[in-house]
């Protein structure tokens, strides 16, 4: 009995303690977002748009304008975890949103290829300068079209007709065998004027001359950095084009510390309509010529005697003279050259921007 009355107390005592302890609680694998009850502005750069909690931000919404998308974005709610919108250079635009918020609006606005450039809608037909040579005593001539063409951008390759002045023009890409430093002896004797059409690697290579050619009066113009044929360049990108231009430039200013005159003389003559109306834009005098004759090949120069006639033969007055430095012939004949065309009664002078 009395083993039986203890173990009856046990049991007893067992069942009372195990009502007494508590299940442990439940665990949730979430955690709960932080609410906000203040608007947000959300700061939006190429392409993205992140969210801020900054507490200096006081509108709800918030305009970015970039190469090609204009982005709104506005939010009402408390919480959202991330807002994307994509964006490309072609007419349209792809949006995703990923987002536990209860409201997000997202609008875009999308330019078309004829929007981000401008310059598209103008020709870039790749062309090539020439004129028609004139018998003696006459003056070149060009077809009527390209004349229309060029007038309606500006550039010029032949100056009015009535005053004996003639524009002489050196092109300079590399400096070959202390030509130029003849050419600027030369003119300094004679007193003559010259505008030096000059690329980037030019300057960056002859600095020294480039100074020189200031400080004595003549005139430097823009030979593009690279030297890239303008259709070529605009075909790539138009900015490719305005680089071109531009660097050499802002090198020029950063070097020689002035601007360089607007003149722009095309590499290889080449030009388009687009390429026009770009260096107009920037604010460039395009610049032709109306007498040049194939004296670039250092290995196969002209007969001095035949170069000298030539260019005597086809000299009238607002002539537009184009002679490349790197010719021997060039730097033989110039000195006698220059009597002939005074004798003839005229002058020479600077191209104006």
């Amino acid at each position: 009995m009395r083993l039986a009355s203890t173990l009856i107390a046990l049991l007893l005592f067992l069942a009372i303690t195990a009502c007494s302890i508590a299940p442990p609680a439940p665990t949730d694998p979430l955690t709960e977002p932080s609410v906000s009850t203040s608007s947000e502005t959300i700061p939006a750069s190429s392409g993205s748009v992140s969210s801020s909690t900054s507490s200096e931000a006081s509108s709800t919404s918030i305009e970015t304008t970039e190469s090609s998308t204009s982005t709104t974005v506005t939010r009402t709610s408390s919480s959202t975890t991330a807002t994307t919108t994509k964006t490309s250079s072609s007419p349209t635009s792809s949006t995703s949103t990923s987002t536990t918020s209860k409201k997000t609006t997202i609008a875009t606005t999308t330019t078309t290829a004829s929007q981000s450039d401008p310059y598209a809608a103008y020709p870039n037909n790749d062309l090539s300068w020439w004129y028609v040579r004139p018998a003696p005593g006459k003056r070149a001539t060009i077809d009527s079209g390209v004349q229309t063409l060029i007038n309606k951008y500006g550039a010029i390759w032949q100056l009015a007709p009535g005053p004996k002045v003639v524009y002489l023009t050196m092109d300079e890409g590399y400096e070959f065998e202390a030509n130029t430093s003849e050419i600027l002896n030369i003119a300094a004797e004679k007193n003559v004027p010259i505008t030096f059409f000059i690329t980037g690697g030019y300057l960056q290579n002859n600095l020294g001359l480039v100074q020189r050619m200031i400080r004595e009066g003549h005139q430097v113009g823009n030979h593009t950095q690279r030297h890239l044929r303008a259709s070529e360049a605009l075909a790539i990108s138009t900015q490719t084009f305005i680089n071109d231009i531009v660097e050499l430039e802002q090198n020029y200013l950063s070097m020689v510390g002035r601007p360089i005159p607007k003149l722009y003389r095309p590499p290889e003559g080449g030009y388009s309509e687009r390429s026009l109306k770009v260096a107009k834009d920037l604010g460039y005098t395009t610049v032709f010529w109306s007498f040049a004759y194939r004296d670039w090949l250092t290995d196969d120069q002209p007969d001095p005697a035949v170069a000298f006639e030539l260019i005597m033969n086809e000299l009238h007055d607002g002539s537009i003279l184009l002679l490349h430095a790197v010719s021997d012939t060039n730097v033989e004949i110039l000195p006698k050259l220059i009597d002939a065309i005074r004798a003839e009664g005229y002058t020479f002078a600077l191209l104006q921007p």
